[in-house]
């Protein structure tokens, strides 16, 4: 899959999308004690959009018992 999606660092470095959630996913299994095999990411995006304009990204277990959740403005 081909994305034009760019993240930087904060010294302007390129960063890849993949070891970015890779990171993610690893700190938050340690944080919630937690395998990390065990995780799920959960984005969700719906059209018409949200009353108040935002999406809404949650980290799941296997058993897609929520462990975490942020809700974002369009676009995180």
């Amino acid at each position: 899959m081909e994305h034009d999606l760019e993240i930087f660092d904060k010294d302007g470095k390129a960063l890849h999308i993949a070891s970015v959630i890779s990171r993610f996913l690893f700190k938050q299994a340690e944080k919630h004690d937690k395998d990390v095999e065990d995780l799920v990411i959960g984005l969700e995006i719906i059209y018409p959009l949200r009353d108040d304009g935002c999406n809404k990204l949650q980290l799941l277990d296997c058993d897609f018992n929520l462990i975490d959740e942020i809700v974002a403005q369009n676009g995180l």
